[in-house]
């Protein structure tokens, strides 16, 4: 096998298609239809080895307007395939999301953050599909949803919380929908409301907790 040299590709994109970086796979997509495409009064480019004219081994994307050049990804190929961790960075040289590929698609935890480097999300993918737990905090660290997902649907208890630590509601999912007990809470810890989810449309009797009061209703 023979390991060809770095390779640059030059391409340009309207930049009223994206609002912010243009997604790794419409970059893959345009990079075999032309050679050069604007973005943003800039261009992007990218660079890496290829094996047998397939890309294989560390890719770099980068935006580059005048003498400024800046990373947007960064991540490996395996025989044209992205695989392992892929970083993304705005234009401002910050890291906005962490995913992580196995034969191009989405497996395993991938991460978004805030500007200040804070994790904002952390996401697990079997195959492209969100399988398994959804973790997203404030931006000071604490948590803000813990829920679980099944073949792309929330599926399973989920917790969510007010920015000072305090239960804002808990429930569970059943193939995307709310079912079974929920609890809704005020950030002073009491209960605001109670009752119980049937594909996702309240059922039974719920009770009430509003200004001193509590009432019921039957749905």
């Amino acid at each position: 096998m023979k390991k060809s040299l770095f390779l640059i590709f030059i391409f340009s994109l309207s930049a009223a298609l994206f609002a912010l970086n243009p997604p790794i796979t419409e970059i893959e997509e345009k990079l075999t239809l032309q050679n050069e495409m604007k973005w943003n009064k800039g261009l992007i480019t990218a660079e890496g080895p290829t094996v047998n004219g397939q890309k294989h081994g560390m890719w770099r994307y980068y935006y580059r307007e005048r003498d400024i050049s800046i990373k947007l990804y960064e991540g490996a190929y395996k025989n044209n395939q992205k695989n392992g961790f892929w970083s993304c960075f705005n234009t401002e040289g910050k890291l906005i999301s962490k995913d992580n590929y196995l034969k191009d698609s989405l497996n395993g935890p991938c991460l978004t953050f805030y500007p200040s480097g804070k994790v904002n999300t952390q996401i697990e993918y079997s195959m492209s599909t969100k399988n398994g737990r959804y973790l997203e905090y404030y931006e000071d660290g604490k948590p803000k949803e813990i829920s679980w997902y099944t073949n792309g649907e929330k599926d399973g208890q989920i917790n969510c919380y007010y920015p000072n630590g305090k239960k804002q509601f808990i429930g569970s999912y059943k193939s995307g929908e709310r079912s079974g007990k929920w609890t809704f809470y005020n950030e002073d810890d009491s209960i605001q409301s109670q009752g119980n989810y049937k594909n996702g449309t309240k059922t039974g009797e719920w009770v009430y907790h509003e200004n001193g009061q509590t009432r019921t209703e039957l749905y």
